[in-house]
């Protein structure tokens, strides 16, 4: 199909007006959303995709339009753009190639940059729903989750659950008429709801600029729709990517609530995350012992001013086969999405760390300085596994992961004693547990 050049788009949208381009990304999003989540995508792979719908957005958001035209097919994109979009490399991308770096690099950015895009969109939402919920309903003597989230959202987070599951519901049923009156039903009901994920055109344009202003970055950059699915312009209210609704009310909601406060982050991060890790393991009845972090100390116990240490996360044990799990409240940066070396490094050696700190653990420190598993069953080194478990995966290949810890370490990536690079270390997502 032939197709337009890429920075063609803008000139072509602004022919058409805001409102006939919101209702035609609406019409779009609702096809690929049914009740237990998103659409199997290769049943649509002739209609836009949600990251295509979603870079289309961005340019009906930024760039005004100066005439009120309408498309000829009022429940199509035309296919020439959604192709454009598709069939676009990034300059960066493409720089790459040139510069004679191995075919390997290409694959790795291009991979990172479609599952930063695509893989959320795939997770089971009921799964995600959970685990949202289980996060700010939470309380302890250190931290009161229902009350921080009330302070911060103006409602509690049972109110957004049923709204998001209210609004998915209506959209993934494809012959509900969305009627004035039903909408003004929605709007009454959930109005401080729908406040708290809404932004103006402006800004929304001034979220997106403050993320990118080259629109080549469009296809892949973090998009201001994931955190406020709802615009405002000209008085009226939008919902143009009704697929966006989960993502609003589960980990965007837990972005914002910790935004600029790594002090906040890290004590979710100790006080929520990680009870929630040991509950899920513990509760799938997989392994024969779990254990929560315990508390241990270095040198015998009649030795005065011993040291006070602390095990990782998790430990759990299925047989004669240990695995440790130590959870990170990690949120990669959002450059990393457009291509940024100085960000690709700096996570690297973020996440290096965290597979430094639970080597040494699962090769150091277990079990000579302690064990809380029965004194029964042996220990063979090989069976010892750890997991670093992060809020949310960077999507790195692991081998730059694995080799810049080997590296720190001082051993090599393939040394025996450190699991074979990738076999007694890996680095997991959160979502990847439930």
């Amino acid at each position: 199909m032939e197709v337009y050049e890429y920075e063609q788009i803008p000139q072509i949208l602004k022919r058409f007006s805001f409102e006939e381009k919101v209702k035609i990304c609406q019409y779009h999003s609702r096809q690929l959303m049914e009740i237990q989540g998103l659409n199997t995508l290769s049943r649509y792979r002739h209609s836009p995709l949600p990251w295509e719908l979603e870079t289309f957005f961005l340019f009906s958001v930024a760039f005004k339009e100066w005439k009120n035209d309408r498309f000829s097919d009022k429940q199509k994109i035309s296919p020439r753009i959604i192709s454009t979009i598709r069939n676009y490399d990034h300059p960066l991308l493409k720089e790459i190639i040139q510069k004679g770096n191995p075919l390997t690099t290409f694959a790795d950015n291009l991979i990172m940059a479609l599952s930063a895009i695509q893989f959320d969109g795939q997770e089971f939402y009921p799964y995600k729903l959970y685990r949202y919920n289980y996060y700010f309903s939470f309380r302890n003597d250190k931290i009161d989750m229902p009350q921080l989230f009330q302070s911060k959202f103006g409602c509690t987070y049972s109110d957004f659950l049923l709204f998001g599951q209210f609004l998915w519901l209506l959209f993934s049923s494809h012959n509900i008429d969305f009627s004035k009156k039903l909408m003004d039903f929605i709007f009454e009901r959930f109005n401080p709801i729908i406040l708290q994920l809404s932004l103006t055109r402006e800004e929304y344009i001034e979220e997106l600029n403050s993320i990118t202003t080259n629109i080549s970055d469009y296809l892949y950059c973090l998009r201001p729709s994931y955190s406020y699915p709802f615009i405002i312009e000209s008085g009226n209210l939008y919902l143009p990517l009704p697929h966006l609704l989960i993502r609003s009310i589960t980990s965007s909601l837990l972005y914002r609530l910790t935004d600029s406060n790594n002090k906040l982050s890290e004590l979710i991060g100790k006080e929520v995350l990680e009870p929630y890790l040991y509950h899920i393991i513990h509760a799938s009845n997989i392994f024969d012992e779990v254990f929560p972090e315990q508390i241990y100390h270095i040198g015998k116990k009649e030795q005065s001013g011993k040291k006070e240490q602390r095990t990782l996360d998790v430990m759990a044990r299925k047989g004669d086969h240990f695995i440790f799990f130590d959870s990170k409240m990690y949120t990669p940066k959002r450059d990393l999405r457009i291509f940024q070396d100085n960000t690709f490094n700096d996570e690297v050696s973020r996440l290096a760390k965290a597979c430094k700190q639970i080597y040494k653990h699962i090769h150091d420190r277990f079990p000579t300085s302690y064990n809380p598993f029965s004194d029964h069953v042996k220990i063979d080194q090989n069976n010892v596994y750890g997991l670093v478990v992060v809020r949310d995966n960077p999507h790195i290949p692991l081998r730059h992961i694995y080799h810049k810890t080997a590296e720190s370490l001082k051993i090599n990536d393939d040394s025996p004693v450190f699991g074979s690079g990738e076999t007694n270390l890996q680095v997991s997502s959160v979502r990847n547990q439930i």
